[in-house]
């Protein structure tokens, strides 16, 4: 499927094949940001009493660590909106890169 080497853990419930595939499914974008990541993602999805938290970690090219934390009070719309603060993360820390790029280029 994809290069992703994700690792996720679940905490107080089972993991599911299917929210296994659909963490796996949601964490895709990150290829169009970096194409060959080397580092694990780390997910850990918890039910805590009435929210479901849905937890990011991942070390990226150039030395960014991305965090993202999501609660709310079901397990997939916890985890859309943890993949999309890791996709605004990964996006913002790209474009910066390639502007120090320019930088650079533009110095020599």
């Amino acid at each position: 499927m994809s290069n992703l080497h994700l690792e996720v853990i679940a905490k107080n419930f089972e993991l599911t094949p299917a929210i296994q595939a659909y963490v796996q499914e949601k964490m895709q974008p990150l290829l169009h940001h970096f194409h060959h990541l080397t580092t694990p993602l780390n997910v850990e999805l918890s039910i805590h009493k009435f929210r479901r938290e849905a937890r990011f970690h991942c070390h990226l090219p150039g030395g960014k660590d991305v965090n993202a934390l999501a609660s709310t009070k079901d397990m997939y719309e916890a985890i859309d909106q943890m993949a999309k603060m890791v996709d605004q993360q990964a996006k913002k820390h790209k474009e910066k890169m390639q502007e120090k790029g320019r930088n650079h280029d533009d110095a020599l």
